[in-house]
């Protein structure tokens, strides 16, 4: 009954009968006596089990209104009954007296239950709240907490990286626990701060509010998700370089490398997709020892997660903690009998220790052995197989189909390379004689009753892989395909398959599976394939897999492994005489079928026979089979031809001096390298001239372009924001009109009639507005982006081939620039626009576009080879050359001058005589303008060939009138024609008040010096750069004042250089006696080198003129002298 019922019913009394209402009251007030015996009796006979503490808190919350009815119902009876003062009070007294007691008894019980730092907390006076002090969610848990340790709350001093650990920890012991006031859990927060947290919130008065302000103020200083995650970010690359190789060290180094990466997660960055960079973190990390076992235990070509590289760490730091333990043993020798039995880290290790040498049975290996050295490559191999070693990495403990060493460095197959060049090389690998190895059985593959987990009714499956032979002259070739796989939101991806009918089952690689996101489960499956070599996948999944030439499209379930096989074909085929139906080669399963590839699926038996067509054709010559299935048509078989041979001989396109200085191009990866090889091919096979002369190619597609989604939104959208901006800019949007139209008026680009009827596919190109004022023919150029993203993710850039690099680098074309006496210059006039592209390509080409508002959208596609898609580049360069080659029967001069002196579309060349000179102008015009190609902006520093030009033709911009101009830029140099002198032009653009790191850097990059004239004054900047990265200068921070005064002075300096002037040309005399010098030198704080040439002028005088050089900062980490003096040579 509540206190207000209990007001009414007595009020209604109140006019009754007083005799009857005494009666009434006393009865009442038993009751009430009544109910605070039976919470008496219930803490005597109570108990620890949770219900008793679920009604305890529930029998204290209901004291309270029990005493406030006993005050009513008591002073009623006082009110009436007049006459027994004395006996009333001693009644009152004697309740209250009883009724504290048992609140007090009630309290200190359930204080004993609940957690220790919560029970000192609670206030003393919480029974007389009218809120109930615990709450029913923890009630249950008390009975058990009081049985439990006392447990220290988490501390926090102000590290991003220990904020999420410590707030999850408070707010589940903490900030939940409904039995605490606000102000208990301010103070209980108070303790756990240290530093800068606990300053933030000690100015706060201690109140009701006190608590969620103090939480509040440390969320948005510490709870920022990016700041957390750099600072963790920030600890993994800042990890301490692993010294030793010891399992303390190496089990430390993962613990902290996994806390910070699980934070990362936990933060929901991607950090699945980061495998390559965090494998490229820990390799930096390791010790010499682990690094050289685990690039042992891993093939060339695999492809490694963080995953596996943890899980070989932890397999590491377990090995060298038992040999460790092994080795401290006083007993060790009776241990390792003991365990003898069992196939530990500990025991292999000892036995390698005392392994002995096959070849001269001295204690080493035998890959260290001088005399295994000296042997014949017959009688190592006949030592290997007597011993019964791995013909791989020459090991005892398995067999060369388990190895996972790196493979033979001269031809890349799986042996030894000290055993490269045998006979046995030509046969097959399952022909090599290996150690024997029992039979897979029931007995050892199927798992014994007692496993945990739970096997499926075929616990053993066999998956059998064809081996292909290595032969110098033939080789058998597998059938390979590339199909589509869906993902998990139904885009889809090109994958390389091969088709391989003596499989049980079909096998995806780790990385398309990760790349899919498709939901797997565990494999309990046991794949055994050659000689019995087993190994177990990890998961499962279901893959949609769709054919690129028919409706066919089949769920397969694929094993994944983190390899399939080994890239296929061994070796890139030579497939010019393979006389294959052009009806064929246009719809080949895998039209790059003779290039070394990875391979990411393996189709077995299950499908394998389901897309097999009867369609077959022999080809001539012992070449292979074309088989058609529903993928395409197949190649597979024997193959009789030579392969491709690797040139191991390096040509060198570049003066003698590049070889001297080092300035060497870039390595290409093997991928890279074939895609280059194939877009060559394809455009020698495929390129064509029209009747203006003009070349016609194909766009170098690297995959199917169906796989390209819809993009004519996307470029709708874009256009219309380039064309708000254009209305804003009267003046910009007449040029941007003007370029459009006379782009259309030249046939680049045609109007596409009725797009939405096509069934072909297609790619829209959204465009934009590139303003260049120190153009001197077109200051607004529109530039296409082919690298917008379609629906599925994918963009036309994405699936083109940038091709080859088709011309020499800038720095070699700058030194035969300076190594002639008289020199011309020009640009190709719109070169990328002067090739056609095949019609049925353009529809990969399209945009949209309209002068002016009012009018609606049009589509159009471009003809031409467009610059802002990847393959422009080797297009129009491969142009250029295919230009030379033609001509080079005519003029030999001018076909070599068209392959070495241009840059993209810019010409610099030159001679030692005006003859000469003019000779090569009427010589490459004449090529280049047979295919199209028209050179314009003529320059020379010689007057006589200046006049020559103009007089030539009378086309605007044909000839570059300098007039009031001195200098012209030629590839990036300020170059002065009269007085043939090579200068600088220095704008520094910063302002003053605003000079960061990340402004100064801007600026010491914004001056292109590529011959390194100005290394003795840019050094200056650099050093100055390193200093600020040693005082740890953010990027974004202003400078200090002292610091920025030394910039200040070090830019007022550069502004001088526009008053260096350097002569062009090096050469004075072209028959005198000439000598190349080259120096260096080095200092604590930078090192360099230059190289000079010295010429003979007369019998008593030589010129000397400074070439090139190159300059660097010294390494933060101090080196002698003489070893900066090597680096600088």
């Amino acid at each position: 009954m509540s206190v207000n019922n209990e007001q009414d019913n007595l009020d209604h009394s109140y006019h009754q009968d007083p005799l009857q209402t005494i009666a009434t009251l006393k009865r009442r007030r038993g009751q009430l006596k009544a109910a605070l015996t039976r919470v008496t009796s219930f803490i005597d006979r109570f108990t620890h089990s949770p219900d008793a503490v679920s009604e305890a808190a529930s029998r204290l919350s209901a004291l309270p209104p029990l005493l406030q009815q006993f005050e009513i119902v008591q002073t009623k009876i006082e009110e009436i009954d007049i006459e027994n003062d004395e006996q009333h009070s001693l009644d009152r007294d004697d309740f209250e007296t009883k009724y504290h007691s048992t609140a007090g008894r009630l309290t200190r019980l359930i204080k004993s239950t609940i957690r220790p730092e919560i029970s000192d907390a609670c206030d003393t006076n919480a029974t007389y709240r009218e809120q109930t002090p615990l709450s029913q969610g923890s009630s249950g848990t008390m009975s058990i907490r009081s049985h439990l340790p006392r447990l220290p709350l988490e501390q926090f001093d102000g590290d991003y990286n220990k904020w999420q650990r410590f707030f999850n920890c408070f707010k589940s012991r903490i900030h939940n626990e409904p039995s605490l006031t606000h102000i208990d859990k301010f103070h209980f927060l108070r303790s756990c701060l240290s530093g800068p947290p606990l300053d933030l919130i000690n100015s706060l008065e201690v109140n009701e509010l006190c608590y969620d302000n103090a939480m509040s103020v440390l969320k948005q200083r510490y709870d920022r998700k990016r700041l957390i995650t750099e600072s963790h970010i920030r600890s993994l690359l800042e990890l301490p370089k692993l010294a030793n190789s010891t399992a303390c060290d190496l089990r430390s180094f993962l613990l902290k490398f996994s806390t910070h990466l699980e934070a990362l997660r936990a933060l929901s960055r991607p950090v699945k997709y980061w495998d390559d960079l965090l494998v490229g973190i820990v390799r930096a990390k390791l010790d010499t020892k682990t690094l050289e076992q685990w690039e042992l235990s891993i093939t060339v070509n695999t492809e490694v997660s963080i995953k596996h590289l943890t899980e070989f760490l932890e397999s590491r730091a377990g090995s060298l903690e038992s040999f460790e333990n092994q080795t401290s043993s006083h007993t060790g020798t009776k241990l390792l009998k003991q365990k003898k039995g069992y196939n530990s880290t500990s025991l292999l290790a000892t036995q390698a220790s005392q392994e002995k040498c096959p070849a001269c049975a001295e204690p080493h290996k035998v890959y260290r052995c001088e005399r295994f050295k000296t042997m014949s490559i017959q009688d190592r191999y006949d030592i290997i197989k007597k011993h019964k070693l791995c013909f791989n990495c020459f090991s005892a403990e398995h067999t060369i189909y388990e190895c996972k060493a790196s493979l033979c460095r001269h031809c890349h197959r799986k042996h030894n390379s000290m055993l490269h060049g045998l006979p046995y090389q030509k046969k097959s690998v399952s022909d090599i004689s290996q150690p024997s190895k029992p039979t897979a059985s029931t007995d050892n593959n199927i798992p014994s009753p007692g496993d945990n987990e739970i096997q499926s009714t075929v616990a053993l499956q066999m998956a059998t892989t064809t081996l292909h032979e290595y032969s110098e002259t033939s080789q058998v070739l597998l059938s390979t395909a590339i199909v589509y796989l869906q993902d998990n939101k139904g885009n889809l991806h090109q994958c390389r398959a091969v088709l391989d009918c003596g499989s049980h089952i079909n096998i995806l690689s780790q990385k398309i599976a990760t790349l899919l996101e498709l939901p797997s489960q565990r494999s309990t499956l046991q794949i055994s394939g050659v000689n019995g070599v087993s190994t177990k996948p990890s998961k499962c999944c279901q893959v949609l897999i769709k054919s690129r030439y028919s409706q066919f499209s089949s769920v397969i379930n694929c094993q994944v492994l983190p390899v399939v096989t080994m890239p296929l074909p061994a070796l890139n085929l030579d497939t010019s005489s393979w006389s294959i139906p052009p009806s064929v080669q246009q719809s080949l399963a895998d039209p790059l079928f003779h290039s070394t590839s990875n391979i990411d699926l393996l189709l077995g038996n299950e499908i394998f026979f389901e897309v097999l067509l009867s369609e077959k054709i022999a080809l001539q010559g012992g070449s292979p089979w074309l088989c058609k299935t529903l993928l395409g048509w197949i190649v597979a078989g024997r193959t009789k031809g030579q392969p491709l041979k690797v040139n191991k001989k390096p040509k060198l396109h570049i003066s003698c001096l590049l070889s001297v200085t080092g300035w060497m191009s870039p390595h290409q990866s093997p991928t890279r390298a074939n895609e280059n090889e194939a877009c060559e091919k394809m455009f020698k096979d495929t390129h064509k001239r029209g009747v203006d002369g003009k070349f016609i190619v194909h766009l170098p597609f690297t995959q199917d372009p169906v796989v390209l989604g819809d993009s004519h939104n996307m470029a709708v959208q874009r256009f219309l924001s380039v064309e708000k901006r254009l209305m804003k800019d009267p003046i910009l949007r007449s040029n941007y009109v003007d370029f459009m139209s006379e782009y259309h008026l030249l046939g680049h680009m045609s109007k596409v009639d009725n797009p939405g009827t096509h069934t072909e596919g297609y790619y829209y190109l959204p465009h934009h507005a590139v303003v260049k004022e120190s153009s001197t023919t077109t200051k607004v150029r529109v530039v296409f982006d082919g690298s917008a993203k379609s629906t599925t993710g994918k963009s036309l850039n994405d699936i083109l081939a940038p091709g080859p690099t088709t011309q020499p680098e800038l720095f070699d074309i700058l030194l035969r620039f300076r190594s002639h006496i008289v020199v011309i210059t020009a640009d190709v006039a719109k070169m990328f626009r002067q090739v056609w592209v095949q019609p049925q390509d353009r529809n990969y080409q399209r945009i949209v576009w309209r002068a002016s508002p009012e009018h609606e959208l049009q589509h159009y596609q471009l003809n031409t080879v467009t610059y802002g898609t990847a393959s422009a580049s080797f297009l129009s360069t491969r142009v250029l050359q295919e230009i030379a080659s033609t001509v080079a029967s005519k003029s030999s001069t001018a076909a070599q001058s068209i392959k070495s002196d241009f840059y993209m579309d810019d010409y610099i060349s030159g001679s030692d005589s005006i003859e000469e000179a003019l000779t090569l102008f009427r010589d490459v015009s004449q090529a280049l303008n047979t295919g199209g190609m028209m050179l314009r902006k003529w320059c020379s520093n010689s007057a006589a060939v200046r006049q020559y030009i103009s007089e030539v033709s009378d086309e605007p911009h044909f000839s570059l009138d300098l007039g009031n101009q001195n200098t012209i830029r030629s590839l990036g140099l300020v170059w002065c024609p009269e007085k043939d002198q090579l200068t600088y032009s220095i704008s520094q653009r910063e302002q003053v008040d605003t000079r960061t790191k990340r402004s100064l850097l801007s600026s010491l990059n914004s001056i292109f010096d590529p011959l390194g004239f100005l290394g003795p004054v840019l050094i200056r900047g650099k050093v100055f750069l390193q200093e600020l990265w040693q005082i740890k200068v953010n990027w974004d921070d202003q400078l200090p004042l002292s610091v920025k005064k030394r910039w200040e002075t070090f830019t007022k300096d550069l502004e001088n250089l526009d008053q260096l002037f350097i002569p062009r040309s090096v050469k004075y005399n072209p028959h005198g006696e000439i000598q190349l010098h080259g120096f260096c030198d080095a200092s604590q704080i930078a090192y360099g080198g230059c190289v000079y040439l010295r010429q003979q002028v007369s019998d008593e005088l030589w010129h000397v003129q400074l070439i090139c050089a190159k300059s660097r900062v010294a390494p933060t980490k101090t080196q002698t002298i003489p070893r900066l003096e090597l680096c600088g040579a």
